[in-house]
């Protein structure tokens, strides 16, 4: 056991995460959020799954390597209640212009 396995690696961690810290669970919502497709393994489905949770979110961490996470990844995270984002790293083929924007208008 290590940090890693603290971590929400997987979108199943991810939908537990939201229920827990969700509107719906009567939790505050997620203040600081990674969502990667490589060293963890989330995908759209559980990006979208934590959405719900996105509303307070104030850093997120965001890295596509592959297909698992494309920009509805990112769309559904930074589209849930406009988050009042202070920090963002954002890598990989899913942050586009369209992206930026989103953060820019946000």
């Amino acid at each position: 056991a290590g940090p890693a396995n603290a971590l929400p690696a997987t979108d199943g961690a991810l939908r537990w995460l939201a229920v827990r810290t969700g509107p719906a669970g009567g939790g505050a919502g997620i203040e600081v959020l990674k969502l990667s497709d490589g060293a963890c393994r989330h995908s759209d489905a559980g990006a979208a799954a934590v959405s719900v949770a996105c509303g307070a979110l104030r850093a997120l961490h965001f890295h596509s390597s592959g297909a698992a996470l494309t920009r509805a990844a990112l769309a559904a995270v930074l589209g849930s209640g406009r988050p009042a984002l202070r920090r963002a790293v954002l890598h990989g083929p899913a942050v586009t212009d369209e992206a930026l924007l989103t953060l820019a208008q946000g």
